[in-house]
């Protein structure tokens, strides 16, 4: 199977095709410890943010089957504090490939592709998260050089559940 990896323009006539992928890949980090679910059309509403943020400093790489895709990632340079000394720092916003093209090179493909964009634009360093539960990531990107810096931990509220 031949997968093309490629950028994706908001002008794309298969950016739409990139919702249902998005619900999948938010939906599949459900059972390795995400407490945030996606609202009600929260894949439509990525989706038009994204469309929106596309351009200089926010970038996506699609995986593509003929003309279907497949997969993505995306990310974006932020800038940090100045007292971090206001460096360009990219950051992965997000990973996701159908499962049955997950074997292969095509991952590693769509990674090197946009950390090579985050290089263009001469970040300092790029920096992710890792759900916890989500062993089979960590492995991946430790295995590409990444290192554990801090954790994130979150406290529902009772009565903060949901969309109240």
């Amino acid at each position: 199977m031949s997968i093309a990896v490629a950028f994706l323009d908001r002008d794309d006539p298969r950016f739409d095709q990139l919702a249902p992928l998005f619900r999948k890949y938010y939906e599949s980090m459900g059972d390795k410890g995400l407490m945030l679910p996606l609202v009600e059309n929260g894949e439509q509403l990525w989706l038009e943010s994204l469309r929106k943020s596309l351009g200089r400093f926010y970038q996506l790489v699609a995986a593509i089957d003929g003309n279907t895709i497949v997969g993505f990632v995306f990310g974006y340079v932020r800038i940090t504090q100045p007292y971090l000394g206001s460096l360009k720092v990219g950051f992965w916003d997000g990973l996701y490939l159908e499962a049955e093209y997950r074997k292969g090179s095509t991952v590693l493909r769509m990674i090197r592709l946009l950390e090579g964009w985050f290089k263009d634009q001469r970040v300092h360093s790029c920096e992710l998260q890792v759900l916890v539960g989500n062993e089979h990531t960590w492995r991946l990107w430790e295995g590409l050089g990444y290192k554990s810096e801090l954790y994130q931990m979150r406290r529902i509220f009772p009565n903060r559940a949901g969309n109240a």
